[in-house]
């Protein structure tokens, strides 16, 4: 009997982690958008107020945010400083190779990549109108992931312990 209560203790915990993770996206999506946001913001003065040059501006507004965002900065910065590729190429090259480690759904995957899609071409004020461009499609999409937070987090944590329960009394 001990052994049957252990294992739906072990049983309990291992899907209401599973259920704690699930809920954790939701809070990890709306942290990267508004991450993205103030990466926007802070690339934005970079090009207007401080004139620095789009690779080094990617690479320096990178240098300022946390894991897995700050890598699409840098990786853009650094593929473009290098050289012998286009800023939307760059750009492309960073978001493709991290999109799996981002939380966000393909409509802000497609917002990042429409941007980067024009970045590089024009002047500093095309790029700034750009940079707004984004930075509003992005706030529209901060209150749908913050909504979904509020919906799905609580439903996916108690469903995560509620299955737990319901598996051991199956076992039981």
């Amino acid at each position: 009997m001990l052994i049957k209560l252990i294992g739906c203790a072990i049983i309990i915990a291992c899907t209401a982690k599973i259920g704690f993770d699930e809920a954790g996206k939701f809070t990890k999506r709306v942290r990267e958008i508004r991450e993205l946001q103030g990466a926007l913001i802070a690339l934005k003065g970079e090009i207007s107020f401080c004139r620095t040059p789009l690779a080094q501006a990617l690479i320096k507004t990178g240098q300022r945010l946390s894991y897995p965002v700050s890598e699409l900065f840098k990786k853009a910065g650094t593929a473009l400083n290098s050289g012998g590729i286009t800023a939307k190429d760059a750009w492309d090259d960073a978001l493709f190779s991290i999109d799996k480690k981002l939380s966000l759904k393909s409509e802000e995957i497609y917002i990042l990549s429409s941007f980067g899609s024009l970045l590089g071409t024009g002047d500093a004020a095309g790029q700034i109108e750009n940079i707004e461009l984004a930075a509003s499609k992005l706030i529209m999409c901060e209150r749908n992931a913050t909504e979904d937070e509020r919906k799905f987090v609580r439903l996916y944590r108690g469903l995560g312990v509620a299955c737990g329960v319901f598996i051991s009394i199956l076992f039981l």
